[in-house]
C-alpha cells in the first residue's frame, strides 16, 4: 500500500503531461522511498516506462545493463557502447517513452569526474518530444552536485524534487489505529522513513518495539542504523564524536569543538556541512535572529538517529551484557517521556507549517524565538513562535502531558509568555497533547492532540 506523498506525486504528474518538460532529479537519503514514489507516480504515464538500476561496477558496465533494459523492454536487439546511441535509438519510436535512471550516483567512477554527467547532459540536450528522463539517487552530496553551476548538468532539470522524511502527520498514516499520544510518541522515536515505518509492529507497544527493533542488536532497526552509519556515513572523520555530543541537546559550533576536542582550525565545519546535507542534522537560529551566530545552535534532526545517540550508542556493550528488558527498565523508562516532549515541539511547528501551505493561516516564518530583557536580566527562548507579519508574533507552548491541561495550568504558561516585554504578541496559545478541563481564557488559543490529525 502506498501512503502520503501527495503534494510529490501532483509535482510528478505534471512533469509526465507538460510537453516542455524533459528532465527531472530526485534526490535524498536512502530508503526515503524515492524509488516508490517514481514507480507510484510513473503508473499513470501514458506510455512505455523503461527502468534501470545503476550498479556499483563500471560505467562501461552500466552502459551494457542500460542496453539490455532497452532492449528488454522494446522487444528488440539493441547493442550500444554509450547513452547517447541508446537514446537516438528510442528517438526514433513513435510512441511516448519514461526513461528511469535508479542510483545514478553509481555512474560516477569518482567524486571529481564527470564523465556520466556529460554523457546526460549530450541526452537531455538531444531529447526529443516523445522522451522524457529521470535522474534518481540517494548520495545527497552527488546528487546536489548536479544542480551547482560548475556541473555539466547544471540548468537541465525542469523539475527537481529533494525528498525529505516524513513529518508527524504522514507518518501517522501507517498506524491510524494509534491514540494521539501513541502516534506521536512512536514519531519521536522512529521518525519518518518510510522504510523504518514499516518495520514497526504497530500491535506492539512502543516499549515491546523499542526492545525488539533497537534494543535488540539482531532487531532489523537496529541494523539498519548501524548500516547506516557504517557505510553511509563512515568515511567521515569525528562523526561519531559529532551525533554523540549533539545527543542530549542542541550546541553551538564553539560547543562542538570543545566537546569533541578538534582542532579549531575550521575543520568541523566541513563536517557539518556534510552532515547538513545528508539531512540528518541542521542548524537553527531563533526567528528573531537570523544572522547571529552567537545563537546559531546545530542539533540532530532524525529522530531515530538521535534516540540511538541518546541511548544505544555508548551503551551497546551494557545491553549486551543485563539484557535488552532490564536496559529498557533502567536507562530508558524514566527519561522516554522527556525524550518525547521535545520532539513534541517540533510537531507543533511542523502542524503549523502544514496549515500554513494548505492556506489556513498567514505566517511568513516560524521557528523559535531568542529573548533577553535587560530590566529583569533575564533571557531564553520560546519552542513555537509564528511570525505573522514583521515583527508581530504569535507564540504557542506545548505540553506533551498525559492528562489534560487545567485553567491553572494554561494560565501559567501564559504567564511566562506575558512577563517578556520586548515581543509583540498579537496571539497567545497552548497544545496540549490530552487536550483540556475546566474553563477556558477568552484570549488564548486552544489546540489539542486531537486537532494535530484532524
Amino acid at each position: 500500500m502506498f501512503i502520503g506523498r501527495t503534494e510529490e506525486k501532483k509535482v510528478l504528474h505534471d512533469f509526465f503531461t507538460n510537453n516542455s518538460k524533459k528532465a527531472a532529479l530526485v534526490f535524498g537519503k536512502r530508503r526515503v522511498g524515492k524509488t516508490t514514489l517514481i514507480i507510484e507516480a510513473s503508473r499513470d504515464f501514458d506510455g512505455i516506462v523503461i527502468f534501470f538500476e545503476c550498479g556499483k561496477v563500471s560505467l562501461e558496465r552500466n552502459i551494457e545493463s542500460f542496453s539490455k533494459a532497452v532492449s528488454s523492454a522494446l522487444n528488440i536487439s539493441l547493442s550500444s557502447s554509450d547513452f547517447e546511441s541508446i537514446f537516438s535509438v528510442l528517438k526514433l519510436l513513435n510512441k511516448k517513452v519514461l526513461v528511469i535512471i535508479d542510483e545514478f550516483q553509481y555512474l560516477k567512477r569518482k567524486t571529481d569526474d564527470y564523465e556520466a554527467e556529460s554523457a546526460f547532459k549530450s541526452v537531455i540536450d538531444n531529447l526529443s518530444s516523445n522522451i522524457k528522463i529521470i535522474l534518481n539517487g540517494s548520495s545527497v552530496s552527488v546528487m546536489k552536485d548536479t544542480l551547482s553551476y560548475s556541473n555539466p548538468l547544471y540548468g537541465r532539470f525542469d523539475t527537481i524534487i529533494n525528498l525529505l522524511e516524513f513529518d508527524y502527520y504522514d507518518s501517522s498514516l501507517f498506524s491510524p489505529e494509534l491514540s494521539v499520544r501513541d502516534k506521536i510518541s512512536f514519531w519521536a522515536i522512529f521518525g519518518g522513513s518510510p522504510y523504518v515505518l514499516s518495520l514497526v509492529d504497530y500491535s506492539l507497544s512502543l516499549k515491546e518495539n523499542i526492545i525488539n527493533l533497537i534494543l535488540n542488536r539482531n532487531g532489523s532497526i537496529r541494523t539498519y542504523i548501524e548500516y547506516v552509519i557504517s557505510s553511509e556515513l563512515g568515511g567521515m572523520n569525528y562523526l561519531n564524536d559529532i551525533l554523540d555530543a549533539l545527543k542530549s541537546s542542541s550546541l553551538r559550533y564553539n560547543e562542538i569543538e570543545d566537546k569533541i576536542k578538534i582542532s579549531k582550525t575550521g575543520i568541523l565545519a566541513r563536517y557539518l556541512d556534510a552532515l547538513l546535507d545528508l539531512d540528518v542534522i541542521e542548524k537553527r537560529n531563533p526567528i528573531n535572529k537570523e544572522g547571529d551566530k552567537k545563537k546559531r545552535f546545530y542539533t540532530i534532526k532524525d529522530n531515530l538517529l538521535k534516540f540511538y545517540f541518546s541511548y544505544i550508542y555508548s551503551m551497546r556493550g551494557l545491553i549486551n551484557t543485563i539484557g535488552e528488558e532490564t536496559f529498557y527498565e533502567k536507562n530508558i523508562a524514566q527519561s522516554i517521556n522527556t525524550f518525547i516532549s521535545y520532539r513534541f515541539e517540533e510537531t507543533v511547528r511542523q502542524y503549523f507549517s502544514r496549515q500554513s501551505r494548505k492556506g489556513n493561516i498567514s505566517l511568513i516564518n516560524i521557528g523559535t524565538y531568542w529573548y533577553d530583557d535587560k530590566i529583569k536580566k533575564t533571557n531564553g527562548e520560546f519552542d513555537c513562535v509564528i511570525e505573522n507579519s514583521k515583527k508581530k508574533y504569535s507564540i504557542y507552548e506545548a505540553k506533551f502531558y498525559s492528562s489534560p491541561m487545567t485553567k491553572e495550568n494554561v494560565e501559567e504558561e501564559i504567564d511566562k509568555i506575558k512577563q517578556i516585554a520586548e515581543i509583540d504578541v498579537i496571539k497567545y496559545g497552548v497544545v496540549s497533547s490530552s487536550g483540556f478541563i475546566g474553563p477556558k481564557l477568552d484570549d488564548v488559543d486552544y489546540i489539542t492532540g486531537e486537532d494535530l490529525f484532524s
